[in-house]
């Protein structure tokens, strides 16, 4: 399987063929980075506890949606920056 990273920079499918995967906590970008880090980003159920990762997490969610390319790999550069600041914070 592809990370979002690699799905981001390959512009010859249609990044709104990941919808349904974006859409849900655990698959979309959050929940990768998420694995990539354990325990950075605390969950409250399915939803991360930080407030700025769960809105990251939608505008990457409605980039997917629109097949914004450019949108996308920007939302996605954030969420990673975030997850960089939440590991900083807990230090």
């Amino acid at each position: 399987m592809s990370t979002w990273w690699e799905r981001l920079n390959d512009e010859s499918t249609p990044i709104s063929k990941y919808t349904n995967e974006a859409s849900g906590w655990a698959r979309c970008a959050v929940g990768e980075t998420r694995r990539q880090h354990p325990g950075v980003i605390v969950t409250i159920g399915a939803e991360p506890e930080d407030r700025k990762m769960r809105v990251l997490g939608q505008r990457f969610y409605d980039a997917v949606y629109k097949d914004n390319f450019p949108r996308a790999r920007q939302v996605y550069l954030m969420i990673q920056r975030r997850a960089v600041r939440l590991m900083q914070d807990s230090l």
